[in-house]
């Protein structure tokens, strides 16, 4: 059973509550190295912390960076402080997609932060690894059909919005009421197209 060490513990925002690095092992950099990243929203998240890091340890991380932070944070220290210890050659493993990044455009930033250090990455749900030929082709397919998805989405919500506004309603400016008013607009949408198709 490898040693645990904790090397750092501080306390910062509400929003990040607690950050965590733990060394596993050596922390010789001399040789390449799986970097496990774990990160929850809440205590109380069902793929939490503990979870994440034993597949990251079972995985043969030799090094996890880990933190308590929402998924919205613009501010990710530990996760930073990740792709900054990875060095050429490493390996840099999640448990989820999720816990990458924010968005597909914000996971892709990340991703080709990674490949400009020739730093691969895994994400252990997906069975991919971006360090194989074929693990980048894969990721590279998953990445495009999810764009794909999104881009259908506002495209709906832009239809739906334009309907709704013709029907008088009010498009808030931002916060939470902008996110409830595209909800809407995207099922009014959803519901015309339904209607117009007969189903």
């Amino acid at each position: 059973m490898p040693k645990i060490t904790l090397i750092s513990l501080s306390y910062a925002s509400p929003c990040t509550l607690i950050e965590f690095i733990i060394t596993i092992g050596s922390n010789d950099r001399g040789e390449k190295m799986k970097i496990g990243f774990a990160r929850q929203s809440t205590t109380t998240q069902k793929f939490g912390l503990e979870h994440q890091m034993a597949l990251l340890t079972q995985e043969g991380c030799e090094k996890i960076f880990y933190e308590e932070v929402s998924a919205l944070a613009s501010k990710r220290p530990e996760f930073e402080s990740a792709i900054e210890f990875a060095r050429e050659g490493d390996l840099f493993v999640v448990t989820t997609l999720s816990r990458f990044g924010r968005s597909l455009k914000n996971i892709m930033e990340n991703v080709a932060r990674l490949e400009d250090k020739s730093v691969g990455f895994k994400i252990l749900d997906l069975n991919i690894d971006t360090s194989t030929p074929s693990g980048k082709l894969t990721f590279n397919m998953f990445a495009s059909i999810y764009q794909f998805e999104r881009d259908i989405m506002l495209e709906r919500q832009a239809v739906g919005i334009a309907r709704a506004k013709a029907e008088g309603l009010t498009f808030p400016r931002k916060g939470r009421e902008t996110f409830c008013f595209l909800a809407i607009a995207t099922r009014a949408c959803v519901s015309y197209a339904s209607i117009s198709n007969g189903s």
